[in-house]
């Protein structure tokens, strides 16, 4: 299925966005940066200034803390971060991890609003399907791992995203699903190699599911290859025209 598709090539998880009040400390340590694609920190890719004779240097992230701003959208740590991961000891790139992927998923939310797309009925289904599957009752470890009702809301909000992110890649022709139309294009150019399909309705019917079946397969990892090129050209266009500011990591460093 298209989502199942898009999610394995993006691997997201997804939350609920929200707003946040800055404190004017936190607000004051975002410094303005019109990033090229992709969002680019790298600033922040070395250590601070050692000042602890060479110890190991981690972030130490609040809920609250203020990580970014797109087009003057507020992203913090709680809008970042999985539930549960902020206000602990955070690698560097873990952070920057997570805080490209956030920047990403709220320049999708935005874009979609903009363009007036939203889910359709298939997707809404699928997102349901989901949530179902997500809220099922796990034995021990497994219901602990959940992370309960935030978890899943920060899942099904990054499932919704990326269902959005395809419906506006869609609109440019682009899938990452093998077409009809590819199919029936290869065929044609590669009949000699299938025969021709038995005269008998029924016969015909079922020649073609196998030799479509076949031609999917064939096609499936070039379709999908080319669907991630365009995904991130895409990806790179709505992030330069974007107004997206970063907080220096390096601000959140202390010693291990």
């Amino acid at each position: 299925m298209v989502t199942v598709a898009l999610l394995s090539i993006l691997g997201f998880a997804g939350y609920e966005a929200r707003k946040h009040s800055a404190q004017s400390a936190s607000r004051a340590s975002i410094h303005a940066v019109k990033t090229e694609p992709p969002p680019a920190i790298a600033a922040d890719k070395k250590a601070p200034s050692a000042d602890t004779s060479g110890a190991d240097r981690v972030l130490r992230i609040t809920p609250d803390a203020v990580l970014a701003s797109v087009n003057g959208h507020i992203l913090t740590a709680r809008d970042v971060f999985p539930p549960g991961s902020s206000n602990q000891n955070i690698s560097l790139e873990v952070c920057d991890y997570y805080r490209h992927r956030a920047v990403d998923r709220e320049l999708i939310f935005q874009t979609a609003k903009a363009q007036e797309v939203g889910l359709n009925e298939s997707q809404q289904q699928q997102l349901a399907n989901l949530q179902r599957l997500r809220q099922q009752q796990g034995p021990g470890l497994v219901r602990d791992l959940t992370g309960g009702t935030d978890h899943l809301t920060f899942e099904l909000r990054d499932d919704e995203a990326f269902m959005l992110q395809t419906s506006l890649l869609e609109k440019l022709g682009a899938s990452p699903n093998v077409t009809s139309k590819q199919v029936l294009d290869y065929y044609h150019e590669h009949a000699s190699e299938f025969g021709a399909l038995p005269a008998d309705e029924r016969a015909r019917e079922e020649a073609w599911g196998g030799i479509d079946f076949k031609i999917r397969q064939t096609l499936a990892f070039g379709v999908r290859s080319d669907f991630q090129r365009q995904l991130t050209d895409y990806m790179n266009r709505i992030t330069s025209g974007a107004s997206i500011q970063l907080t220096p990591l390096a601000s959140f460093a202390s010693a291990r």
